[in-house]
C-alpha cells in the first residue's frame, strides 16, 4: 500500500494513528482543516485528518472504506460524501461500505444515493455478528458506473431481510441480484415481501399469506416464525422455525431461530444447535435470555427491524 489518509472524530482518529503508525511503522502526517491549497499523502505515510480535511484531500484512490459510520450521519452528510467519494476515487477503483439503515438519516437501504455506481457485491457483512440483537451491517462494494441496475424494492427488502441475521441464505440471491441474473418469479417474489415491513401485523400476516417461490420457502418460514413469535402465536411460531430449520436455514438465522425455540421451550440450552461455534460464549447475552426465558429482547428487535415502513 503506498499510501494511506484516515478522516474520523478526534477520539477515533487518536486511536486508530497511533496503532497503525507503530504496527507498520509508517510515519503520521497531520492534515490541516482549512487550506489554501490541496494536499496528498506522501508516499509511505499514513494521512489523518478530522471530517472538515475532506475538502483539502487532493488525490484520488484506489479503495475507499467506510465502516459503520455513514449510518450514523443525516441523509444530506451522507449524500455528500457519496458525492466526494465518487470524485477521489481512481478510474478502476472500489468503494467499500460497511452500514446498516435505520440508526439515522438512511431510513432504508435504498436511501443510500447509488446513482452513479456499479454495485459489485452486496451481502450481510460477517456471518456472526458482534452482538444477538445489535443493528447488522451489510457489505456494499461499489465503482464507478453509469446508470443504476437495481431494483429499488428488492434491495430494500434484502437489506431489511439481512437485520433478521438472513446472510447464508441470501447469499446465492444476493449474488444474483449484484449480476441481474435474478429470475422474474424470484424478483416479484422478493418485491411481495415489501408488505412484512411495517408495524402493522395484519399486513405483515397478509404479505407473508403470498405464495413465494421454493427457493424462498426456508426464508418464508423462518419470518412466519419471527411474526408469530412477536405476536403471542408461540404455537405457530415454534412450528415454523422448526420448518426452516429442518429446511436448511443457516448460520446466524439459525441460531436465532434455534434461541426462540429454546425461549419458547423454556430450555437454558439451544437444542438443535450442532454448528461449530460456541453462542453462549459468543453472546452472553443470550444465555441470560434463556435463563429467564424472556421473550421481551427479540420482540423489541423484531419491532426495530419491521419499522422501517416499505409500503
Amino acid at each position: 500500500v503506498e499510501s494511506y489518509t484516515i478522516i474520523d472524530l478526534p477520539e477515533n482518529l487518536f486511536l486508530s494513528t497511533n496503532y497503525l503508525s507503530a504496527s507498520l511503522n509508517r510515519p503520521l502526517q497531520p492534515m490541516p482543516i482549512s487550506a489554501s491549497h490541496l494536499h496528498c499523502a506522501k508516499q509511505g505515510a499514513i494521512a489523518f485528518g478530522l471530517p472538515g480535511a475532506v475538502a483539502a484531500v487532493g488525490q484520488k484512490y484506489d479503495v475507499i472504506v467506510n465502516s459503520f459510520s455513514l449510518q450514523e450521519m443525516d441523509l444530506s452528510t451522507v449524500q455528500a460524501y457519496f458525492e466526494w467519494i465518487s470524485g477521489a476515487l481512481n478510474e478502476n477503483g472500489c468503494f467499500v461500505s460497511f452500514n446498516s439503515h435505520g440508526k439515522a438519516g438512511v431510513r432504508r437501504p435504498v436511501d443510500y444515493p447509488l446513482e452513479g455506481f456499479q454495485v459489485c457485491q452486496f451481502g450481510m457483512f460477517r456471518d456472526f455478528p458482534s452482538g444477538l440483537l445489535n443493528t447488522i451491517p451489510y457489505e456494499l462494494v461499489l465503482k464507478r458506473g453509469s446508470g443504476k441496475q437495481w431494483d429499488d424494492d428488492v434491495f430494500d427488502v434484502l437489506g431489511c431481510l439481512m437485520q433478521f441475521g438472513l446472510g447464508d441464505d441470501l447469499k446465492p440471491i444476493c449474488a444474483q441480484f449484484v449480476q441481474g441474473s435474478l429470475s422474474n418469479e424470484t424478483t416479484e417474489a422478493l418485491r411481495k415481501l415489501k408488505g412484512f415491513f411495517t408495524t402493522d401485523a395484519a399486513k405483515r400476516a397478509d404479505a407473508l399469506s403470498r405464495h413465494l417461490t421454493l427457493e424462498l420457502s426456508v426464508l418464508q418460514a423462518y419470518i412466519q416464525g419471527l411474526h408469530s413469535y412477536a405476536v403471542g402465536d408461540v404455537g405457530v411460531a415454534k412450528s415454523a422455525f422448526e420448518r426452516a430449520i429442518s429446511g436448511g436455514l443457516k448460520g446466524f438465522a439459525k441460531l436465532r431461530a434455534c434461541a426462540h425455540l429454546a425461549v419458547i421451550d423454556q430450555s437454558r440450552t439451544i437444542a438443535g444447535w450442532n454448528e461449530d461455534f460456541d453462542a453462549l460464549f459468543a453472546y452472553p447475552e443470550l444465555e441470560r435470555i434463556l435463563v429467564e426465558s424472556d421473550q421481551a429482547p427479540f420482540k423489541v428487535q423484531f419491532e426495530r427491524v419491521v419499522s422501517v415502513n416499505l409500503c
